[in-house]
């Protein structure tokens, strides 16, 4: 069985660009698969969003690999990917 550790940024910016409906597509993603190890927490602000040259909010981080201007959509898709390798 493949853990998933799955940190989102819950920072201003993070929070402001959709960081709340990643949180709540992941526990609803855990809720429904209770036979994977899924582990999701919240963590302060990176300073990502910082970069003046372009929005990188909301920033998530599945098992060590920083995703960028992440979604819902494209979160689901990484965590399934996890799932079946």
């Amino acid at each position: 069985m493949n853990k998933i550790d799955i940190k989102i940024c819950v920072g201003s910016r993070c929070t402001m660009m959709g960081a709340m409906n990643i949180l709540d597509s992941v526990e609803t993603l855990k809720g429904e698969n209770p036979d994977f190890n899924i582990n999701i927490s919240t963590i302060k602000c990176l300073k990502d969003c910082k970069n003046k040259e372009k929005n990188l909010a909301p920033v998530v981080i599945i098992n060590g690999e920083k995703v960028c201007n992440a979604t819902s959509a494209t979160i689901m898709e990484r965590m399934m990917d996890v799932m079946r390798e």
